[in-house]
């Protein structure tokens, strides 16, 4: 096998200045950064004998999310102005989720309040064209390197359960959540050194503030930079945000855990905590230093030499339509009816009737209405895509030994239970199971119907249905069983 490692700043010019902000409702634009904002980009090739080797494209945008109109974008402009190959299905295109990333869909675009971040889905539009091309000119050129620089490689896993008290599951704090750390580790073939590190880890990349007013990657950011500046740039790394919709990093809300549970106004020091650079820099530096630390731990025997790979998509559509089976709580009923109509009567119609083209219409996310449907329910939808890039891995002195590896790619915010379902569709693949949130769209914090019916919250909200995570958590397992036989047939045979 090949792989190679690459990266370039996609910051807007002028560093900034004056650009609208994703992630929050602030009221100001941006003043400059506090450290720039790149692509990053993995490309491992099959050692095959083939004159078209299947080829694998891992692509991270230090960015809050990246809209399926703007992700078929790039991948068509790879396809068409690089030798990648033709074959879409096996490029990934990430958005970390940096909460301090420029605004790409024009909800943000008027800076101030939660009002104006409607009249940004409504009226915002995609304002964004030239920066949209000028970091996708950037990605293509890094790709192009990233195919010159295909290194003979070989390949490990390894995972390390992060014990301390660096994240909160912000609507169950009690739950303690302790998430695992998963890293692809790859080493050269020619010095056996380690050269390439992908981490996996699940935390919102919140750590700087609403009060924060210069872009930056956030703590992602820094763990990339930890690992290339304490190795000299001789080892390479690219993150991906894991499952995190609802696990946020502890910065200023504290540990008492009891409390921040019971007390509403600690709840809400969880969702408003006033983290700084300092916060953002302790966390990326831990992360990637736990990272090398891991990484240089792994036994020689655990690495493969051969890999074989297949990448598999599905378009899917989810009605938005509203579905309480039970009234938990009235008011909590009453609510989420009420936020729902006023997005499926006024909001959605809105932002739709000032779109144009059959395509992705819409800022945020691809929404369709068809008159023609019977049901009134039925008439409107969301469409997105799910990806699963399926490694196999061999070792040419034991071709026996196989590690099989899904990377679940997942169109929005994945909520810690939803995350252990889908993980859990292929039981023998649990621990080999890996979810990369926020790729090639994003539509919903995806969550089971108890978090909508039990709490409600900001998070449905912000969702195009609240339904979409059981949505999403069905269509993926019926995903799973109609790519079954074409994962069998892999084989060894180079």
């Amino acid at each position: 096998m090949k792989v190679s490692f690459g990266k370039t700043i996609i910051t807007p010019q002028n560093d900034g200045h004056g650009v609208p902000m994703a992630g929050y409702t602030r009221p100001f634009f941006a003043q400059g950064k506090l450290d720039d904002i790149f692509a990053r980009g993995m490309l491992i090739e099959e050692n095959t004998k083939e004159s078209d080797p299947k080829r694998l494209l891992v692509i991270s945008l230090d960015l809050l999310k990246v809209p399926l109109a703007i992700s078929e974008y790039i991948k068509i402009k790879i396809q068409e102005q690089t030798n990648f190959g033709d074959n879409s299905e096996q490029i990934l295109i990430h958005a970390t989720h940096t909460h301090s990333a420029p605004d790409l869909t024009g909800e943000f675009y008027w800076p101030g309040s939660s009002l104006n971040v409607f009249r940004g889905i409504m009226f915002g539009a995609n304002r964004n064209d030239r920066y949209i091309v000028f970091f996708t000119h950037r990605i293509i050129t890094m790709v192009r390197q990233l195919i010159l620089d295909l290194t003979p490689s070989k390949i490990a896993q390894a995972t390390h359960l992060i014990e301390e008290n660096i994240v909160i599951n912000r609507r169950n704090p009690l739950r303690k959540s302790k998430i695992p750390l998963w890293l692809l580790v790859f080493k050269r073939i020619d010095n056996d050194q380690i050269f390439g590190i992908l981490g996996n880890y699940g935390m919102h990349p919140t750590s700087l503030s609403n009060r924060n007013d210069k872009l930056s990657a956030d703590y992602p950011g820094r763990f990339c930079y930890h690992i290339e500046s304490e190795t000299e740039n001789k080892i390479r790394a690219i993150f991906i945000t894991g499952a995190a919709g609802d696990l946020n990093p502890i910065t200023t809300c504290g540990t008492d855990f009891e409390t921040l549970e019971n007390d509403p106004k600690a709840r809400k020091t969880v969702y408003d905590q006033l983290g700084t650079y300092t916060h953002t820099k302790k966390l990326g530096y831990f992360l990637g230093n736990t990272a090398l630390h891991v990484a240089r731990a792994v036994n020689k025997d655990d690495y493969f030499d051969i890999i074989r790979i297949r990448g598999f998509t599905k378009a899917i559509s989810i009605t938005i339509e509203d579905k309480q089976p039970y009234v938990y709580k009235w008011g909590t009923w009453l609510t989420n009816k009420l936020v729902f109509y006023l997005k499926r009567l006024f909001l959605f119609p809105m932002a739709l009737k000032h779109a144009s083209g059959q395509g992705p219409n819409f800022p945020a996310m691809y929404l369709t209405y068809d008159s023609k449907k019977k049901k009134v329910k039925d008439r409107m939808k969301v469409n997105t895509l799910l990806q699963l890039l399926h490694l196999r891995l061999y070792k040419s002195i034991n071709p026996s030994d196989v590690l099989k590896i899904n990377l679940i790619g997942v169109p929005g915010e994945v909520f810690e239970d939803l995350a252990e379902k889908l993980i859990h569709i292929q039981p023998e693949m649990t621990s080999n199971n890996h979810i990369f949130q926020n790729s090639n769209d994003w539509v919903a914090y995806l969550f089971e119907l108890k978090d909508y019916i039990g709490q409600g919250g900001y998070e449905p909200i912000a969702s195009a249905s609240p339904h979409c995570g059981q949505e999403i958590l069905k269509k993926f397992k019926m995903f799973f069983n109609e790519i079954q036989v074409e994962i069998e047939k892999i084989s060894f045979d180079i």
